[in-house]
């Protein structure tokens, strides 16, 4: 290949938007494996090729972040990056004063902060629309494959009961694979990330039968996803993904509803009565798939123990039971969340503009207070918005949330404006703005999308990039610059 071959291909971003496509291959790949139990046990085990893997992916990512800041300054372009580069410097500010309880724990973190929100949710301005289409089907059609064997593994594991306790090599945390307290863990570390996971693939494959137009094979394929997913989010037992789904049910309904309407000659009461009844019927019908569902897997154990029962002496004589015993009967109906959240808002009072930094948060803790719940148990935050104020003050939360509002606001906006007009467009926006609700509930309970590496906050920082993509190509006029 020539110079100017090579040359051209730099000044035109097709090499970096076909390396930095690689790369997310190659991460998605690491965080799925990363997700399982067997790829817990080996980074305990101290795995040096996963060691390796993970360090070579922050290296090269932040070679490729480096890079385009060089060049052509790709990931600096889309609007509000003002309030994310603010952010991660109120990230390192934080890790600064806060250095005499640790520094490297939080450089890994601002490294990987950087990558995920200046790289993956990056937008390929200047390739062509279809060039940005077959990128996102090829990682998001990725990702529903990996995450699909994952949920089928897991699924192989309830029809048998499978149950496993892993001790770790500090020889008091343990994690769970199989059927535990009656909810599925399957191969997943924690059912509560992975049921997360599992509506943000079905989103996925909800926009790939969109893409596809019409292929009939594709629609099967990714029916049969969305099928396995809604599965795995019902046994595993998360209350925090069954309610986000019912908002979400709700919201797609309500607005489904208004545009279909929005033409109609119809009184505007009638309109708005009508979209609500429709958004009660959208959660009476997912509340009844739920409970449809359980009804349905109950059986399944017994049922399969019967069907291969000259190889299983000792298979379920009785449905399964769902109810699980750390909710059932606990007057908490937190989880011990309650107790958590009030530690560390005192904890976060201590140090209100600058936080304690993201990893030194316990070791902080320790050096103010000596009677903590959390420092008896060493629990995190459980509470992402909590996270961001305690972890970088009011400095990097309102940055982050100030961000997330704007997000949140232009993509309300573009489905307000183009209502009366709906494409293909927009039912992928609308698709996503579903999966933007499930991920703004469950930060209210779980801990991710900041300081984090996990598969969920890989994906949706990936989703948010490809969403803000799709609007500015359909509203140029508006996005320019």
């Amino acid at each position: 290949m020539s110079k100017e071959k090579i040359k051209s291909l730099i000044s035109s971003g097709v090499l970096f938007s076909r390396v930095k496509l690689a790369y997310l291959l190659v991460y998605v790949s690491a965080v799925i494996y990363a997700a399982t139990v067997q790829g817990t046990l080996a980074s305990d085990a101290g795995s040096v090729l996963v060691g390796l893997l993970f360090n070579g992916l922050a290296v090269f990512g932040v070679v490729l972040v480096v890079f385009d800041f060089f060049t052509r300054r790709v990931l600096l372009n889309p609007k509000y990056c003002t309030l994310l580069a603010l952010f991660v410097l109120a990230l390192g500010l934080s890790t600064l004063l806060n250095a005499k309880y640790g520094v490297g724990a939080n450089l890994k973190t601002m490294v990987w902060t950087v990558i995920q929100l200046f790289l993956v949710a990056s937008i390929d301005f200047g390739l062509p629309k279809e060039t940005k289409i077959r990128h996102f089907r090829i990682v998001s059609q990725w990702a529903c494959a990996l995450w699909t064997v994952c949920v089928l593994l897991s699924f192989w594991q309830f029809l048998i009961l499978h149950k496993e306790i892993h001790i770790l090599s500090d020889g008091v945390k343990f994690i769970r694979e199989g059927f535990h307290d009656n909810r599925l863990f399957g191969i997943f570390n924690d059912p509560n990330f992975a049921s997360v996971m599992s509506f943000a693939v079905i989103v996925f494959s909800g926009i790939n039968i969109i893409l596809a137009k019409k292929k009939l094979l594709t629609a099967i394929l990714h029916g049969f996803v969305i099928f396995s997913q809604f599965i795995y989010i019902v046994l595993s037992g998360s209350r925090t993904t069954e309610l986000a789904t019912y908002l979400a049910a709700a919201a797609l309904m309500l607005w489904l509803t208004w545009v279909l309407l929005i033409k109609k000659k119809i009184a505007l009461i009638l309109k708005l009565a009508t979209s609500v009844i429709c958004a009660v019927l959208g959660v009476a019908l997912c509340f009844g798939a739920f409970i449809g569902t359980r009804e349905v897997c109950a059986s399944l154990p017994e049922a399969f123990s019967g069907f291969v029962g000259q190889l299983s002496s000792d298979g379920p004589s009785e449905p399964v039971d769902f109810e699980r015993p750390d909710v059932e009967g606990n007057a908490d109906i937190s989880n011990n969340r309650f107790s958590i959240w009030k530690d560390y808002i005192k904890v976060y009072a201590t140090a209100p503009i600058f936080g304690t930094s993201p990893r030194n948060v316990l070791e902080y803790s320790e050096e103010y207070f000596d009677d903590l719940f959390v420092l008896q148990k060493g629990y995190l935050m459980h509470n992402t918005y909590l996270a961001l104020f305690v972890a970088t003050g009011a400095l990097g939360g309102v940055l982050a949330l100030a961000y997330l509002v704007c997000i949140a606001l232009e993509i309300v906006g573009y489905l307000f404006r183009k209502r009366k007009d709906p494409d293909s467009n927009y039912y992928q926006v609308l698709l996503v703005s579903a999966a933007m609700i499930v991920f703004a509930v469950a930060m209210f309970t779980l801990y991710f999308l900041f300081f984090n590496n996990m598969m969920v906050d890989i994906i949706f920082w990936f989703m948010l990039g490809y969403v803000r993509d799709v609007i500015r190509t359909a509203e140029p006029e508006r996005h320019e610059g």
